[in-house]
């Protein structure tokens, strides 16, 4: 009996700590960590880099990066592959700026067509809410499904479209990005 019981604990113990291993943070900046690899789209895809932004000297989030092993350039990375940027907030932010400074990098970007894009920016500007402190964005694209903007793991808007992928997720990860050292660190490419 004894032996059962001792049998069990162990038992239970390996699993209680392969279960451990397989969710721990392996990759950790400014006290944030995230995992090492996510599942999208029935894919398993590694974290590619991640980097802190700050603005005048204020933090305002950690990025991560989740794609395909061999999408770490720009031209790779923004095509119809699936992918995942998570933002990691170090202070509130309030959903007016979010709304503005995406239409304007959005705008900012020559390959992209904003006229083309404008429902489909209604229904980001809609989708977004405040964030504070510790709060999680996720910006989620499977090809089949489209863009999903998710807060804290709820899901806000999935909205549809390739060209909207490339606009949205090119805010960080295209030739005009909205800093040149956060996509390179996400890419961990020199480019």
């Amino acid at each position: 009996m004894k032996k059962n019981i001792a049998a069990l604990f162990i038992l239970s113990l390996s699993i209680f700590f392969s279960g451990w291993a397989e969710t721990k943070p392996s990759v950790c900046k400014k006290k944030v960590c995230f995992e090492s690899a996510k599942e999208i789209a029935g894919i398993v895809l590694p974290v590619h880099g991640v980097e802190l932004l700050e603005y005048i000297k204020l933090d305002l989030y950690t990025a991560a990066l989740y794609a395909p092993v061999n999408a770490n350039s720009v031209e790779t990375v923004l095509d119809n592959v699936p992918k995942s940027l998570i933002l990691h907030y170090h202070r509130a932010i309030k959903k007016e700026w979010m709304i503005q400074a995406s239409r304007d990098r959005i705008k900012k970007n020559p390959l992209n067509d904003s006229a083309k894009l404008e429902d489909r920016l209604k229904q980001l500007d809609a989708a977004y809410q405040k964030v504070n402190k510790g709060d999680r964005y996720e910006l989620r694209y499977e090809p089949e499904l489209g863009t999903s903007l998710i807060l804290n793991g709820k899901l806000q808007a999935t909205i549809k479209g390739e060209d909207f992928q490339r606009a949205f997720f090119g805010i960080w990860l295209s030739e005009v990005p909205l800093n040149k050292k956060l996509r390179n660190k996400l890419l961990k490419a020199s480019l």
